[in-house]
């Protein structure tokens, strides 16, 4: 646990849970329930056929227990998991000492931010930044479709949650209006930090924190992604695990995401 908080959350900001068997359980639980979560129809429908065999599921999969225990650890799940329905929402309502703001200096971090719907009062988008600007940066570029009076290429978030200044505000086809969603950051990581510290490329095993087979980190050195060095794409694939982890834990029925994850591993061509 000490390797997790030293990458995210180094400056103790958070408030922490006590680790128990208790808390342990609960961890272990989350993450059974998003695993299934992750073999469920809502999220097998966004993949073209024959993709669940493909090599960043299952090594989300296999690491989806590290997440899990952030949430857990910083009280970002629900009090009790255990009587949560199918579908319906694993996270605890945004409060400042378990998700940063990303209003704050946190919101120049990578990793995965979350939609609040503050006047729905839920969850409903998690997405991935790793780009200049960090979560924040990402979110300007939202914040710019949200805007445009066409939403094209088509996305449901856009749809769902227009700007008041656009003329899609006007219709009835949306569950709400961009000026009411607040961004958090759920987990979020320095990218300069680790990647000179290179502690995302190693195994658990060698003082990392996630998992990695031999053949794993071969493939994620042969990824294409346009001026990230190596030790930069396991960001991109931490990035990308944190996601589709966030986004399994958001209610179904309030999730507007179609998004498969790990794109740039080719995961839905």
């Amino acid at each position: 646990m000490s390797r997790l908080r030293s990458v995210f959350d180094p400056d103790g900001k958070l408030q922490e849970d006590t680790i128990s068997d208790e808390s342990t359980k609960k961890a272990t639980l989350l993450c059974e329930l998003l695993r299934a979560r992750l073999r469920s129809p809502p999220y097998a429908k966004r993949l073209k056929l024959g993709r669940w065999k493909h090599w960043s599921l299952e090594w989300a999969m296999e690491n989806l227990s590290i997440p899990a225990a952030y949430m857990v650890l910083f009280r970002q799940a629900k009090k009790d998991i255990s009587c949560v329905g199918e579908g319906r929402s694993l996270l605890a309502k945004p409060t400042s000492n378990q998700f940063f703001l990303a209003s704050n200096v946190e919101g120049k971090l990578f990793g995965c931010y979350l939609a609040f719907d503050e006047n729905g009062e839920e969850w409903v988008r998690a997405g991935k930044a790793t780009g200049e600007g960090g979560c924040v940066g990402r979110w300007a570029q939202h914040a710019k479709r949200a805007k445009a009076d066409r939403n094209e290429p088509y996305s449901r978030f856009y749809d769902s949650f227009p700007s008041k200044e656009s003329v899609r505000s006007k219709t009835g086809e949306k569950e709400g209006l961009w000026e009411n969603l607040k961004q958090y950051v759920a987990m979020g990581f320095d990218g300069d930090a680790v990647a000179e510290s290179g502690i995302l490329t190693k195994d658990c095993a060698d003082d990392g924190i996630f998992f990695y087979t031999q053949q794993q980190k071969e493939a994620i050195l042969r990824l294409k992604i346009q001026g990230k060095s190596n030790v930069e794409k396991y960001s991109e694939m931490v990035a990308y695990l944190l996601e589709i982890a966030y986004d399994l834990a958001i209610a179904t029925s309030h999730n507007v995401s179609d998004s498969t994850g790990f794109e740039a591993c080719g995961l839905n061509l």
